[in-house]
């Protein structure tokens, strides 16, 4: 009787301990899940890239201010932006010589490329850079095919490639690879339709594209693609 009694005891204790503790442990959990909040930006910027190096993170292009068109040409992101993970600072760390918003791009080992997007709301570009991060140098590549923007681009075993997209009138099924060391554009299979603003998600050999606007200009859901 008396071993179950110490047990009993045993029991309320731990019972009360849990009562006790369980909204503390609760509370650590929830709080390790809040948003924490960095140093602001240099620069606000919207349409924008932005990417990860070496430990910092580098926003390129878009917009820092907003107006109907035609909006003034220092409205254009062109200062590239560093966030030091680390420090949670922010500095100016270059200015390049190019701007547009709503762009394709990806990251290749230390370069960053860039492709089409817009100038101003009618005007599309066709124009393709890319940009060494560690020398600051700025390059001018070989243009698009077509001026397109407001698409999804990524490094696909080493190439720039580009789906979808806008071309001034309304989405379209472009599928384009840009060879880095020949310098040069080549059309691939096209979508099956037209799609723009979609999400893309990259998974080793696969490329989810999620939802978007199709043609006809309306949100979609049931556009889910895998390209490979």
């Amino acid at each position: 009787m008396r071993r179950m009694s110490n047990l009993a005891c045993d029991a309320i204790v731990f019972v009360i301990y849990v009562l006790i503790l369980l909204p503390a442990i609760l509370q650590a959990e929830n709080k390790s899940k809040a948003y924490i909040e960095l140093e602001s930006m240099p620069q606000g910027r919207f349409d924008h890239v932005a990417f990860e190096y070496s430990g910092n993170i580098y926003v390129f292009l878009g917009l820092h201010d907003y107006q109907e068109p035609p909006m003034p040409d220092d409205f254009m992101g062109r200062n590239v932006l560093r966030y030091s993970i680390n420090e949670n600072s922010w500095e100016i760390y270059d200015s390049i010589a190019t701007g547009s918003w709503a762009a394709y791009s990806c990251i290749i080992g230390h370069n960053i490329y860039f492709a089409g997007g817009h100038k101003q709301a009618e005007w599309i570009k066709d124009s393709v850079f890319s940009y060494n991060i560690n020398t600051k140098e700025l390059f001018v590549l070989t243009s698009l095919p077509t001026p397109l923007s407001r698409g999804r681009g990524f490094n696909y075993n080493g190439s720039f490639h580009i789906l979808g997209g806008h071309n001034g009138y309304g989405p379209i099924t472009a599928n384009y690879v840009y060879d880095t060391s020949a310098n040069s554009w080549t059309g691939m299979t096209e979508l099956p339709g037209g799609l723009e603003r979609y999400a893309i998600v990259k998974f080793d050999s696969l490329v989810y594209l999620l939802g978007g606007r199709g043609i006809g200009g309306y949100p979609t859901s049931n556009i889910n693609l895998i390209y490979r």
